[in-house]
């Protein structure tokens, strides 16, 4: 298995626990901050989704956001970055969907993105315009997108917490 594939395998294993994260999640914590400066749970998979796209349709693969062979909720630009996150409201349109509808979604835009990434022929050392991680290659780009989806993942998990810390009904 060749390096870049690796990688890939291990940005899909990641969805082991991200699907575990919404297990049992009851509808009236998905939209809930539990603390300033925090996200929502539908917020942060928006996020997870957001940037998986924009990691491999537009970095990877250098496709403007128009030519994306996918449309989804999910995709707003503020998503991209958390900060931008915390001031503003959640969006009706992510404020409709369910805890099902976005896990679902999440989960849809991961398998179009591991799609994508299964036509992808590049070699761990070539350079990428606007590549994530050290180094500004393919190997650091994707290596950086397992972290980030983990990192999030685990971010899923700690606001389950804090909602249940918080004193908030059970």
């Amino acid at each position: 298995m060749s390096e870049v594939k690796a990688i890939i395998e291990m940005l899909d294993h990641n969805y082991i626990d991200t699907r575990n994260a919404f297990r049992g999640l009851e509808e009236k914590y998905l939209h809930v901050r539990p603390i300033p400066r925090t996200l929502a749970i539908s917020e942060i998979a928006a996020h997870i989704a957001y940037c998986e796209a924009q990691a491999v349709f537009g970095r990877l693969f250098g496709l403007p956001r128009k030519s994306w062979s996918v449309t989804s909720p999910f995709f707003y630009s503020k998503y991209s970055y958390p900060p931008n996150m915390y001031t503003t409201p959640i969006r009706q349109e992510l404020l409709e969907m369910g805890v099902a509808e976005v896990r679902d979604e999440l989960f849809r835009i991961h398998q179009l993105v591991m799609a994508k990434l299964h036509d992808f022929e590049g070699t761990p050392e070539e350079r990428l315009k606007g590549a994530w991680g050290r180094g500004k290659n393919v190997r650091n780009h994707l290596s950086y997108l397992v972290f980030h989806v983990a990192y999030h993942t685990g971010q899923l998990f700690l606001t389950r917490q804090f909602l249940r810390e918080k004193g908030r009904d059970e």
